[in-house]
């Protein structure tokens, strides 16, 4: 998955750089041709002799713009990161002075240089990550939530959800769910308030400000309700009483973390979510 993901991103780069049917072309002749030399001396496509290369990145803090993304240095250690997109790149260096080299990017020339090193057989010499968004990681969070909840029916009930409150979006916003959601995530969300355990998560209610904020392994969410205190009351007491599980409008009882779906669509409630990083 990560390896198909770095080549559709090295087929952007093509297009971005040369123009999208130059670049197409450019990024399929050397694709087919990896492709050959990678089946007859190994037996294995080249996408998977890439997955050989996958491995955790610390981004640095020193960032330099490039025309299509963007250089992160880590002079101490003689390391560089190219980010483009969500494919992270780094090479490290011997000299330091390779490093000195980088500049502001007009022209795209060294973020190519750097993409062209993933065009090589058999592929070595560098490490390469998919940086997931921190909406990738909510609903990553999401979907191990409802298996750990609902067991074999967790995958079910999590991609049945998704993909309603993704069709919602399209049809209220005209964006999907992922594009949607970034307007309501924080950076930390403060877990305070009467703590209140759950199966797998806390919940933590400020009575006095309407507001419940539940935690589960990397992810918080805080619904602030704009509702008569005597409704509050009400959804503290289901809370007490069923926890995660409790039952909605109609009486069905529903997961309360169901309402990370809801944030783009919530009356009477502003929600805010948080995800720690990997």
């Amino acid at each position: 998955m990560n390896s198909k993901r770095a080549i559709k991103r090295v087929k952007e780069f093509h297009e971005d750089m040369l123009g999208k049917e130059k670049g197409r072309l450019s990024f399929y002749y050397t694709y087919h041709s990896l492709e050959y030399e990678s089946y007859s001396k190994s037996g294995v496509s080249f996408e998977k002799s890439l997955s050989s290369l996958f491995s955790k990145i610390k981004i640095p803090r020193e960032k330099i713009a490039g025309k299509y993304g963007s250089f992160f240095i880590d002079r101490i250690n003689k390391r560089l990161v190219y980010l483009y997109k969500d494919l992270a790149i780094e090479n490290n260096y011997s000299d330091s002075s390779e490093i000195d080299e980088i500049k502001s990017d007009n022209d795209g020339y060294q973020e190519w240089l750097m993409i062209s090193k993933i065009l090589n057989y058999p592929p070595s010499g560098i490490k390469l990550s998919i940086i997931k968004s921190k909406t990738e990681l909510i609903l990553e969070e999401l979907k191990d939530y409802f298996i750990k909840m609902h067991g074999d029916d967790g995958k079910k009930i999590y991609y049945s959800i998704y993909h309603y409150a993704e069709a919602e979006s399209i049809k209220d916003y005209a964006k999907g769910l992922k594009d949607v959601l970034k307007d309501y995530i924080v950076n930390d969300i403060e877990l305070e308030g009467t703590q209140i355990p759950g199966k797998l998560g806390n919940f933590y209610i400020k009575e006095n400000e309407e507001e419940i904020t539940y935690a589960y392994d990397k992810i918080k969410f805080t619904v602030k309700y704009e509702i008569d205190p005597k409704d509050f009351k009400k959804i503290e007491e289901y809370i007490l009483h069923h926890r995660e599980l409790i039952p909605n409008a109609h009486g069905d009882t529903e997961d309360w973390i169901i309402n990370i779906f809801r944030a783009p669509f919530a009356k009477g409630a502003k929600i805010k979510i948080c995800v720690d990083s990997p």
